[in-house]
């Protein structure tokens, strides 16, 4: 994408350029959407007098009449932002608009904000010189009315006996040694929009100490503990802080200690251990044994062995290439006892070996080198090609060659619209891939062998001349191939993708060919789908309103319509559709019902078309968790937490529904069907029961939850080493063997069933295979290994992308909005030659639980009606499937049925697996059961959220809520970065307050300009600083590039990464100072002066000035956190000019950023355009710089390079 930056200041440039106000000053930015500059996206900054950032101008991106986006701030007297307006449309083709036309009190709320008087965010400040933010109102007059709901915030110290001391003791151990001393910890108090009050302690260093959550009176406290090199050592979640918080003497974690202390620690805790240079050589989460972790010289992970690894002596590798690409992962046998080695000694072996492999010449089973063995019987169960396609003539790999070259539009007419290859020869070398990533096999996870290609999946990726990747070939493990080829438009969005997939199943290789068009502000607009030379179809056409937002989407060319609305501030009002609706209530709660204002969910109202008939009332704690869901009418349907514990896990749920009369199957009459009592062990399930005492009542057709009572079974859920669980007597479920991903490889029964399950070393699921027993067995619970020998009958899965094969039948194509399927007996690929095919649509909620299937006309006839293919599909909050019933008023017959049985993806949009009783959803990284709300594994993200259980689901909010792969709460919120943005705006306001009053003083009193000078000191700089840091904010705020933020909570170094599978830089930061460093870094990347691994995710081209402008940023907004900071230098750092090169090098003892340190920061400047001379100059220690060619340039000579383009 092409970037034009144009600065017209008033005094500079007096005449008018388009619509921009000539008597404003303002930067115009402006991105290129066509090749030949005929469109683009405008923004026109506009500053006031003094600088400051007042209005916003995104020139006609309206959705509807294409007309201006404005945002309008206002500052009050002491120059602070104070008002913040929502965005308004103007036809001003990007005009400065007049503050009345936000302020007037004429038409401009009706028209624009919904008649509604407060259109604005407002920030409060404490009436003291300190101007620090204590409260902020958001837009709405729902928000004032009463005694008003703003988040508040005040400032306090710590009182005595309030925050217990914990320290790390003898070899790594913890001990308590009393209280924290009155006001020695900084004290944040928050109250949210509804009074919710959560409390944040911080010591002088600005490390997090605790973080407290108050559920009424009862209070939630998560402790983070630092070693002496402030390494965060411990974290103690709340329910574990309510035993160590009493604690005596010293306590280590130990599995089933009869020591609380230590017993707690293994439970329910966090712990983290370090080498000498920083390395986390040891993880454990709560409930798991440890992690251990091996590094080589330059401190790159390459061998690590979970809990489950550990009795059979495996390890999981990583290797890597000259470049630090990895290159293979995979796992190997390291046998101590056999070496006579022990865990320190293969520590000591590899810390001082950089392991490095390299293209294999010689062949064998590895296009790669063993030159580091990393143990024995090793086995790659991925290899990652880069820079050339020399792995497509490698012998192994002759029976796939011809899947695997690149087709052009001279060989197959057909691929004329498809962007092509990019090449570029020189010296008879094509030099156009260097540094992307030009293949990759993939076997199945766990693998025993490298040599069975058939059942590895090898792909080639084929780029154009701008590094995106126009064409994918591989073959697939049905004994077919999958190709891709996609064709782009100038900004890089997708205009058109052709699939053509084969396998052995069907005779004839199906071709889909999806199209995709978008609006000028590059939004999609419409997408079509075709199979073969059939009709196209148009799949969804999406319309935004004014405000950008998705208005209306159709599906089918016209079969249905479904409307949005959304409330003031921007949140999810309503889903209309005739076949599906919805209405969501937050503070407007109806029929009397308590209201929320910070977000929370306060009733949905659903149905058909206008027809909501059926409602949920939402009731909540004090931490946000869901408490009661209460049906209307009657209660039907309602579900109820009684209680959870201080993680978060759910100590007994209630529901109703139908049940029956013992006699016959049919429902008779509602009621409840489950009081489900919960036992733990730590975070996980011990025993769950039912207290209704006839639970045989419930409905037969239904799937809730089911006791399976038996007195001589002490533990009804087994858990192992890696804290999955591997057996529920509930569910008759003897025991579930995992594989190295904790993904479930078989579940075996205790009568004999069995299901049995496939991945690949990534975690895709390509296969699942349900069978039968010929006769009931009965295995032990937990009798791991116990099968039954000789299963008959059942079923089979086979995944292969988006296509689904059921018994070597394929059944399913995925499609965006659905899915594409026969009712005939006969294969899918047979139908869609006889056109006897359709497309299913899903209607889906507000957390994209599929509500209703609709299904077009056969494809032959052409019609653009949607049929119902499924009643409505109504869950339980927590995602157990509602069963309803038939003639529910009849006297005779009443027959029970799940209105999902014929869907496949249901809650969260997740496929469900019901066989053998199991109804269980996939998320992908873990497995839920909506019966019980809990995750089967432990959150692999589960060191984010440290307050709550690793098996608690949705945060306990499963309203507002989902979890995409069942590793990480979304959506993530924009309150964190808004709030620290913030924070460094009132220290930049409370600085140059301090600086207009000494000025004021100094005229007042005569001082001579020496004597102002120091009283000043060096508050101005501090102030252009914090400027430079606030104007960093606002590029990458409207940076194409992605960040996200990670809060680590503690006094972690923080730092900047680039997360390889989504693309986006990860900003991480334990506090606000933190925060502007890491920022500083990510302006840095927009500026080109470092750059990423495509691969890794590291940084590249960091030098120690970048390190000087980060931490001169950071002294900017806090001094005391750069100024208490130990380096080998001698100097303490004082004012801004203390932060030099050598100061920098002397942190952490020198072994951080010297020459060699472990954040590899170069002694002299680097940027993306640096050579071989600069690299040399900046590493003069590296010999592995002096053999890259002399014509070297990162940006175009670095494999997987990731730079601002």
């Amino acid at each position: 994408m092409r970037y034009s930056i144009i600065f017209y200041l008033l005094l500079l440039f007096a005449c008018p350029f388009w619509g921009q106000s000539p008597d404003q000053n303002y930067v115009l930015t402006k991105t290129y959407t066509q090749s030949d500059g005929s469109a683009a996206l405008t923004q026109i900054q506009y500053y006031d007098g003094l600088g400051r950032p007042i209005q916003t101008v995104q020139q006609g991106i309206s959705g509807e009449s294409s007309a201006d986006l404005v945002t309008f701030t206002e500052y009050d007297g002491f120059g602070r932002e104070h008002i913040q307006w929502l965005p308004i449309v103007n036809a001003g083709n990007g005009a400065f608009v007049p503050k009345a036309t936000f302020t007037g009190a004429n038409t401009t709320k009706t028209t624009y904000y919904q008649g509604d008087a407060y259109p604005y965010n407002e920030l409060l400040y404490e009436p003291s010189s300190l101007n620090r933010l204590v409260g902020h109102y958001g837009a709405g007059a729902d928000w004032r009315s009463g005694q008003g709901h703003k988040e508040s915030l005040s400032y306090e110290g710590n009182q005595a006996n309030e925050v217990a001391l914990f320290m790390i003791a003898g070899n790594e151990g913890l001990s308590r040694n009393g209280y924290y001393s009155p006001n020695t910890l900084y004290k944040t108090v928050t109250l949210d929009e509804d009074n919710k009050k959560t409390v944040e302690f911080k010591d002088m260093l600005g490390r997090v100490i605790m973080k407290q959550a108050w559920n009424g009176s009862i209070k939630h406290n998560t402790h983070y503990v630092f070693n002496d090199l402030n390494q965060l050592c411990y974290v103690i979640s709340p329910k574990a802080a309510d035993v160590l918080e009493n604690m005596t003497g010293t306590a280590n974690p130990q599995k089933n200690s009869p020591n609380q202390f230590c017993k707690s620690l293994y439970d329910l805790c966090y712990r983290y251990s370090y080498d000498n240079r920083g390395n986390c050589i040891e993880t454990q989460l709560p409930g798991c044994d440890p992690v251990y972790m091996v590094y080589d010289k330059a401190d790159r992970l390459i061998l690590s062995q979970d809990g489950n690894q550990r009795p059979d002596n495996k390890w999981s590798f990583i290797k890597y290439d000259a470049y630090g690409r990895v290159i293979q992962t995979g796992h190997t046998t390291i046998e101590f006892h056999a070496s006579g080695l022990n865990l320190n000694d293969l520590r000591s072996q590899y810390e001082n070996l950089t392991v490095v492999e390299s293209k294999n010449a010689s062949g064998g089973y590895s296009l790669y080198t063993n030159n580091f063995p990393l143990g024995s019987n090793s086995i790659a169960t991925v290899e990652t090609f880069y820079d050339d396609y020399d792995f497509i003539n490698f012998p192994l790999y002759s029976n796939q060659k011809p899947h695997l070259l690149y087709v052009d539009k001279f060989t197959q007419s057909d691929l004329a619209p498809f962007d092509v290859r990019y090449t570029n020869i020189q010296q008879n070398t094509d030099i156009a891939t260097k540094g992307l990533k030009t293949g990759q096999i993939v076997r199945t996870a766990d693998a025993m062998a490298m040599t069975n290609i058939e059942q590895s999946v090898l792909t080639a990726l084929y780029y154009d001349e701008r590094g995106r990747v126009v064409q994918t070939r591989g073959n697939n493990r049905l004994g077919g191939y999958d190709y891709d080829f996609f064709q782009y438009s100038f900004t890089g969005n997708v205009l058109r993708h052709r699939h053509v997939h084969k396998s052995s199943y069907i005779a004839t290789a199906l071709t889909e060919e999806y199209g995709f068009t978008y609006d000028a502000a590059q939004r999609l607009v419409t997408t079509t789908h075709k199979i073969n030379t059939q009709r196209e179809i148009i799949l969804s056409v999406n319309s935004y309103d004014e405000l950008g937002r998705l208005k209306t989407k159709t599906l089918n060319g016209g079969g249905e319509t479904i409307e949005y609305a959304y409330n003031l501030r921007n949140w999810l009002k309503s889903i209309t559709s005739p076949h599906f609706s919805q209405t969501q209530y937050y503070q407007d709660a109806p029929d009397g019902k308590p209201s929320y204002h910070n977000g929370n969910i306060s009733a949905l109202k659903w149905g058909q078309g206008s027809l909501q008939d059926e409602k949920y009332y939402f009731s909540y704690d004090g931490l946000n968790r869901m408490k009661k869901a209460q049906y209307t009418p009657n209660e039907l349907f309602s579900e109820e937490i009684t209680n959870y514990d201080k993680n978060g896990n759910i100590l007994g749920i209630k529901r109703n529904g139908y049940l029956h009369d013992l006699y016959t199957e049919w429902p008779v009459y509602p009621g409840p069907i489950d009081d489900i009592g919960f036992e733990y062990n730590g975070n996980q399930l011990k025993n769950a029961w039912e207290m209704l005492h006839d639970q045989e009542y419930t409905v037969v057709a239904t799937n809730d939850f089911r006791d399976a009572y038996d007195e001589n079974i002490s533990s009804r859920y087994l858990y192992d080493a890696n804290g999955n669980q591997y057996a529920d007597f509930n569910k008759g479920i003897a025991w579930i063997q995992f594989n190295s991903l904790n993904l479930p490889r078989k579940i075996q029964f205790g009568n004999g069933n069995k299901a049995e399950y496939w991945y690949d070393a990534t975690g895709v699921k390509y296969g699942v295979k349900w069978t039968y027993a010929a006769t009931p067995q009965n295995i032990p619970l937990g009798a791991t290994g116990t099968e039954y020998p000789s299963p008959t009958g059942g079923m089979r899965t086979e995944y292969c992308g988006n296509y689904v094969y059921e018994n070597g039948i394929l059944r399913k194509i995925i499609t965006p909005e659905g899915y594409v399927v026969t009712n005939s007996n006969n294969n899918l690929s047979e139908a869609i030659i006889k056109i006897a095919w359709w497309h299913c649509y899903f209607l889906k909620d507000h957390l994209g639980n599929t509500r209703r299937t609709l299904r077009g006309s056969q494809m032959k006839t052409g019609e653009t009606t949607l049929y119902i293919y499924s009643h409505i599909i109504d869950y339980y909050p927590f995602g157990l499937e509602i069963t309803r019933v038939y003639n529910p008023d009849s006297e005779y017959y009443h027959a029970s049925y799940l209105a999902g049985a014929t869907t496949p993806y249901l809650y969260n949009g997740k496929e469900i697996d019901r066989m053998h009783g199991l109804n269980w959803y996939d998320y992908g990284a873990r497995y839920y059961d909506g019966a019980i709300g809990r995750w089967h594994g432990v959150d692999p993200l589960a060191h984010k959220f440290p307050s709550m259980s690793p098996y608690s689901a949705m945060g306990n909010n499963p309203i507002y809520f989902i979890d995409p792969d069942g590793r990480e709460i979304a959506p993530a919120s924009q309150k964190e970065w808004d709030r620290q943005k913030q924070y460094v705006i009132g220290q930049r306001d409370k600085l140059q307050g301090k600086v207009d009053n000494l000025t004021a003083k100094a005229a007042d009193k005569g001082w001579s300009a020496e004597k102002l000078a120091g009283k000043i000191g060096n508050l101005n700089e501090r102030v252009s600083s914090l400027n430079s840091s606030i104007n960093t904010f606002g590029v990458l705020e409207s940076s194409s590039q992605v960040y996200s933020l990670n809060k680590v909570g503690a006094s972690d170094l923080g730092g900047v990464t680039l997360d390889p599978s989504s693309g986006e830089i990860v900003i991480s930061f334990g506090n606000t100072a933190n925060f502007v460093h890491e920022t500083t870094h990510g302006g840095q990347f927009e500026s080109g002066d470092i750059a990423f691994d495509g691969n890794t995710g590291n940084v590249l081209a960091q030098d120690i000035y970048d390190e000087v402008a980060a931490y001169k940023a950071q002294y900017a907004y806090d001094p005391s956190s750069v100024s208490g900071l130990p380096s080998t230098s001698g100097t303490r750092v004082t004012s801004f000019g203390g932060i030099t090169p050598s100061w920098i090098q002397g942190l952490d003892g020198g072994t951080l950023y010297n020459p060699g340190g472990r954040a590899n920061t170069g002694i002299s400047p680097l940027h993306i355009h640096s050579t071989k001379t600069d690299f040399l100059r900046a590493y003069p220690h590296n010999p592995a710089i002096k053999s890259l060619p002399s014509s070297f340039v990162l940006k175009t000579s670095y494999p997987s390079i990731y730079y601002k383009k």
